[in-house]
């Protein structure tokens, strides 16, 4: 936690007309941080729904792709990169936890191909997604 704050009982806050207060113990789930006087619900759980509840949304909305039917591709690629065949290696700035597969997509179709590591999808969206590209930077790199 970055912020220091005094400890403080619910109701003292809702007295005082704050919108969160600080207990000094952890959270059902162990997060030590500022509650809101609303709900009594610890800050970085919210914040962890809102995050899966993102992402569920924009699985849907961009690929029209269940939380499931994206878990069993990662299954069916034994949880590597589909080009690579690595693990994911980029760490979420926020959540400090491996980023997940991205999506890959035909742009012109938008047929789903397989799930991506950040590296791998970048690489292949810097060269335009075209084959004729891709394949002269592997003859390149020979």
């Amino acid at each position: 936690m970055n912020t220091t704050y005094r400890l403080a009982a619910r109701q003292k806050a809702v007295e005082n007309n704050e919108i969160t207060y600080f207990t000094g113990k952890p959270c059902k789930r162990g997060h030590l941080s500022v509650r809101f006087t609303k709900n009594n619900q610890c800050k970085e759980c919210l914040q962890e729904y809102a995050k899966q509840h993102q992402t569920r949304l924009h699985l849907k909305k961009r690929f029209d792709l269940t939380e499931k039917e994206y878990e069993l591709m990662l299954e069916a690629q034994n949880g590597v990169c589909a080009i690579c065949k690595e693990e994911e290696k980029i760490i979420d700035g926020q959540s400090k936890k491996k980023k997940p597969l991205s999506v890959d997509h035909c742009h012109n179709t938008g047929r789903i191909r397989g799930l991506l590591c950040t590296a791998c999808n970048t690489g292949i969206g810097l060269l335009r997604h075209e084959p004729y590209i891709l394949k002269a930077a592997a003859e390149y790199c020979r």
